[in-house]
Formats: structure tokens, sequence, C-alpha cells
């Protein structure tokens, strides 16, 4: 009976710890949880960044890039551009670094930041594309996000005038005057610079030109800061702007297609008219 007894106390004795420990877990779970599903949630904005000349979120060392936030939070509360050259690597207590070096700025509003991409290494393993980490400290909040990168990501810069949407850049024939694209037809022949970004590290510059029979490739050079590739005054002091210097053919004539490649990468397609 003693025995019988010692047993049963035994068991009464293993259900309370039982009971304690369950108790001590679902303690443990009630304060826990919240703090769980909050790291689990997600943010309340989102950081994206794109190329600054094509939108494409792929970019690339030296380039021109964009960060926008959407949601909650801003960058600033009024807009402000950087005002001397080099570019600074702050705007009133905004910082950004990318792979954890710090981008240049150029401008910024309360929801986006124009800066260029710094030259982040990327793998061996990975030399075609590479995520890395970007975290925008401001005076009152940090924002993070990711940026992709390849080693050349060319894009060319548009604008409208009038209603024509047009490449911007220059061109001239022979020795005469440089003039501006505003998307008038220009000359067969002629030499044009065209202004982009993102493909200052790029080994091999081509152009492909259709004409919607024939097409041609043709060799490109790289300008940067360097308006002799043209003549006149040119983008000098601009080190995001990068100039794509190449001879139109004599017979290509008409609604041209054209895209720039820079090794690899591809840029977005774009119009001119020539006769």
């Amino acid at each position: 009976m003693q025995n019988q007894n010692s047993f049963v106390s035994f068991i009464w004795q293993a259900a309370t710890l039982a009971l304690l420990f369950s108790l001590i877990v679902l303690l443990t779970l009630f304060l826990t949880v919240p703090a769980v599903a909050q790291s689990f949630a997600p943010a309340p904005y989102t950081l994206s960044v794109n190329h600054n000349a094509t939108e494409r979120g792929v970019i690339s060392p030296g380039c021109a890039a964009l960060i926008t936030l959407q949601g909650d939070g801003q960058f600033i509360g009024e807009p402000m551009q950087a005002t001397r050259n080099p570019l600074p690597f702050e705007i009133n207590g905004i910082t950004v670094t990318i792979g954890g070096l710090q981008a240049q700025i150029r401008l910024a509003t309360p929801n986006q930041l124009a800066v260029i991409a710094p030259d982040v290494p990327l793998p061996v393993s990975r030399r075609r594309l590479a995520w890395f980490n970007v975290v925008v400290n401001t005076p009152t909040d940090t924002f993070t996000g990711w940026a992709a990168y390849a080693p050349t990501a060319p894009g060319l810069y548009e604008q409208t005038t009038g209603k024509t949407r047009h490449v911007q850049g220059m061109w001239r024939i022979d020795r005469g005057a440089v003039m501006a694209l505003d998307g008038s037809p220009i000359l067969a022949g002629s030499r044009v610079v065209l202004l982009g970004s993102g493909m200052r590290d790029a080994r091999t510059l081509r152009v492909w030109i259709d004409d919607g029979f024939d097409l041609w490739i043709v060799d490109a050079t790289l300008a940067v800061n360097q308006p002799e590739a043209i003549g006149g005054v040119g983008w000098a002091g601009f080190a995001w702007i990068e100039g794509v210097a190449f001879d139109l053919p004599p017979d290509a004539k008409g609604n041209l297609a054209l895209v720039v490649q820079a090794d690899l990468m591809w840029s977005q397609e774009f119009w001119l008219t020539t006769f």
C-alpha cells in the first residue's frame, strides 16, 4: 500500500511539473509570438533601385541610378540637389550604401534619391548578375532594399521635344556644325553621339541599326567627359553621363530602330529618322 501511495505521489508530481512546464511554454509563446510575427511581417515600405535612363531594375558600377521609396516614410521634407562637383556622399544627413560602399548623391526628394552606383565588385562566380544590400540612412529613419548589379547596364537618356519622344545626343556631318538630336530627321552618314549611362566598363560597344529591310552592326566608342568625340560643348563634368560615338552608314535611310550593345547587355530600343 505504501508503494502504491508513493507511485500515486510520483504521478501527481510529474503531472504538476508537466503542467508547470506547459504554462511556461505558453507564457513564452505569448510573449514572443508578436515579435516573431512582426519580424516576418512585410515592411511598411518598399525600396526599389532602377537605372536612371531606362528605369530597368539592373544597374552597373558608375551608372546613374534612382532609389525610390513607396509606402510609409520619406527621405527628406523638401527636394535638395547637390551643388558641387565631385558629388557628395551626404545630403542633409542622408547617406546611401550599396554593397557596403557609399554612393554619391545628386538629388534628394521626399520619395526618391538620384545616386551614382558605387564600384561594388561582382563575385567571380556571378559575373553576369549579383544582388547587393541597399541601406539609406536619414536623420530619422533607416530604409533597406536590394539592387541588382551587372558589369554593364547600357541605357540611353530620352526626352520629349514638342510631341516627339527621342534619344538625347548630338550629330554632325563631316566638319559641319554640331546639332542636338531633337527628333527631326538627320543626314545619313552622320557622326552621332548618344548620351547614356551604365557602359563605362564595357569592353565591346556596338550599335545595331535596322531599317526594316537591312541590318547594320557598327562599332562604337565610349566617350566619357570627352566632347572631342564630336566637337563643340559636351557633357564634361558629369561623370555619370557617357557618350556612345559612332558613324551612321550612308545607306541607312528612313525610320531606323537602334539598340546599343555593351558586352552582353542591351539598351532600350530607340529611333532615328535619316534622309
